[in-house]
C-alpha cells in the first residue's frame, strides 16, 4: 500500500466511524434522565447504608472541629458530626 493509498484508507476509516458515532449517539436529553436515576439510586443506597449503622456507637476520628462542633469519619466511611468541641485527630467512640 503506497502513502496516497494509506491516506485514504485512514479517510474512510474516520468517515466510518464519524457516521457510526452519529448512529449511535445517546440523545442529551436521555443522558441527563439517565444521569438523574443513578443519583437518584446513589441516595437511596447511600441511605439505607447509613440506616444500618443509625443508633449504634462506633469508633470516629475526629477530622474538623469548629464553632459548631466537631466531624469525622468511622473505619467504615460514615460521616459523623456532632455539637462537641473534641479534639482533632483523636478517636471517640461516637452514637451514629
Amino acid at each position: 500500500m503506497n502513502m496516497p493509498d494509506l491516506k485514504e484508507a485512514r479517510k474512510r476509516t474516520k468517515d466510518k466511524v464519524e457516521i457510526l458515532y452519529d448512529k449511535y449517539k445517546v440523545p442529551e436529553s436521555v443522558k441527563h434522565e439517565r444521569v438523574k436515576k443513578l443519583l437518584e439510586l446513589s441516595d437511596s443506597l447511600e441511605k439505607s447504608y447509613y440506616d444500618k449503622f443509625k443508633g449504634k456507637n462506633k469508633d470516629v476520628l475526629i477530622e474538623e472541629v469548629n464553632e459548631f462542633g466537631s466531624k469525622g469519619h468511622t473505619s467504615n466511611y460514615l460521616m459523623v458530626h456532632t455539637n462537641e468541641k473534641l479534639q482533632k485527630g483523636e478517636i471517640y467512640n461516637l452514637l451514629v
